[in-house]
């Protein structure tokens, strides 16, 4: 499948049906899943709506027997060749509406042909329209954000009011010295948005499953996680982490902690939970683990790949992205800037926004902004609570109390 999926596209099959079977079994095989038993992947396919002409079980019996395993390369050739035949079938029906107007000109024409030739052979070709049309849909976004607003707010007031939330499509930065609140930070956000009803997924590489959630539940109940480590709590304590537990029920925040994961795997495992119940945010923890494609590469070049890819999947899948982010031992003890992002200056380049944790006196942290693609730069202060892991808002002191708020000008974060 890697090698099929690397030449092939969905676009290139005639049938949609089976385009979307195809595009299915490349999600499925990028997150992980078995596409080889039939059984299991009739389930599947059912999940991610692919249609009952070619998602059967009839349908998947015929098409097993009409292959023959090992011939990868050459069905790939077939298909790809019949898809070029295709387009230039297009092309020539278009030539033939061209030729006959009255207003023809053969030059003209004969430099569209020859354009439309060299093309014609793209996997992908990306539609160019004119601009009216596009500020037609434009318009179109932007009554229907009123309506239904689609940007992430993180439930910090200050920041919601000064910067805006998480949009589809970008990817936002997110980094600090290790131990300096990263992950908390992460959490909040991920469950404020998962209590607003929208669907979260959380790539945590770094913890495990249980090791976030314990940490989460500390927060939402107010335990110091120390004494949960040593065993030590009150039986008030463990009440409140029961209601702690009880509200992390019905939300929909999904948490994958896969050892080291590609950004392939990271993309098909979105895709899953997209097709599943829809997906808002999507938080990755963090971008120092996730696996390189190769391996042999310099580091700063492993990470810049790492970081357009990743970018590219939040544009895909149209989703907020947040990533977290380490800073080099440079940023020790003094204002952390652009220049200190771990591993590659590729990640500043990538990012739509880049936030720095910067710990100040006592509780105190600063929220630094040293980029934003569509907002303002500049700084704010908060509170970290380390002990149960929560950052709280001068403005807003109580973490949870903001979740239900509204803005100045009415809009619900």
């Amino acid at each position: 499948m890697d090698l099929v999926a690397a030449q092939l596209g969905g676009g290139d099959f005639a049938d949609k049906d089976l385009a979307a079977l195809y595009e299915a079994l490349v999600s499925l095989h990028e997150a992980g899943r078995c596409i080889g038993d039939a059984h299991v992947l009739m389930r599947d396919l059912r999940g991610l709506g692919v249609p009952d002409s070619v998602g059967s079980v009839a349908a998947i019996a015929k098409l097993l027997s009409r292959g023959v395993s090992g011939h990868e390369s050459y069905y790939v050739q077939q298909i790809r060749e019949a898809a070029t035949l295709t387009r230039y079938q297009r092309v020539g029906l278009e030539l033939i509406e061209r030729t006959q107007s009255d207003a023809a000109d053969a030059e003209e024409i004969r430099k569209w042909l020859d354009a439309q030739l060299q093309s014609a052979d793209a996997r992908q070709q990306a539609s160019v329209r004119c601009i009216g049309d596009i500020a037609g849909d434009v318009l179109g976004d932007i009554d229907s954000a009123q309506a239904n607003p689609r940007g992430v707010f993180t439930g910090i007031y200050t920041y919601d009011f000064g910067c805006g939330p998480l949009m589809p499509g970008e990817q936002n930065i997110l980094a600090a010295r290790p131990g300096e609140g990263k992950t908390a930070f992460a959490c909040q956000i991920a469950h404020h948005t998962a209590q607003k009803g929208r669907p979260v997924l959380f790539v945590t590489i770094e913890m495990k499953q249980r090791q976030l959630v314990n940490r989460m539940m500390c927060g939402l109940a107010g335990v110091d996680s120390r004494d949960v480590r040593a065993g030590n709590i009150s039986g008030d304590d463990r009440q409140r982490l029961i209601v702690a537990q009880q509200s992390l029920r019905e939300m929909p925040l999904h948490i994958w902690d896969p050892p080291q994961p590609t950004v392939a795997e990271i993309r098909g495992v979105a895709k899953l939970q997209q097709a599943r119940g829809g997906l808002d945010l999507i938080i990755v923890d963090y971008i120092g683990l996730v696996r390189p494609l190769n391996a042999k590469e310099p580091r700063h070049e492993q990470v810049r790949v790492i970081s357009a890819a990743l970018k590219a999947m939040a544009k895909e899948l149209d989703v907020a992205l947040l990533t977290l982010c380490q800073l080099n031992r440079e940023a020790d003890g003094v204002r952390p800037t652009l220049g200190m992002l771990r591993d590659s200056g590729a990640i500043e380049q990538d990012a739509d926004a880049v936030h720095f944790l910067n710990p100040s006196d006592g509780d105190g942290i600063e929220l630094l902004i040293p980029k934003h693609r569509y907002g303002p730069r500049g700084e704010m202060g908060l509170t970290f609570d380390r002990k149960r892991g929560k950052f709280s808002d001068p403005a807003v002191p109580c973490y949870g109390s903001y979740q239900d708020g509204k803005s100045a000008a009415g809009g619900d974060f």
